[in-house]
């Protein structure tokens, strides 16, 4: 399950906990174009700064499991064209 939590050095975290990571949420802009690399089978980091911000995220990954996950979400509804730009 994804989680947005405060640490004290005032980070917050996007994510799951294998897929997350913590961020200082003030450098990002409403909108942004964010790059995220190394996708694997896990985007929680990306679906907050989706969610968070309406950030577009260009997903760089290569490995098929990450092909896949995309895949499944574009097919769910959770990602589209709209916020969502997967490179392999």
């Amino acid at each position: 399950m994804s989680k947005i939590t405060n640490n004290e050095n005032q980070l917050t975290f996007y994510g799951t906990d294998w897929g997350g990571c913590f961020l200082d949420s003030t450098i990002i802009a409403r909108k942004s174009v964010v790059i995220s690399a190394g996708l694997g089978s896990d985007t929680s980091f990306d679906q907050k700064l989706i969610e968070q911000h309406e950030c577009f995220i260009v997903g760089i990954d290569p490995t098929i499991n990450s092909k896949a996950e995309v895949d499944k979400l574009f097919s769910e509804g959770i990602l589209s064209d709209q916020n969502f730009k997967l490179i392999r």
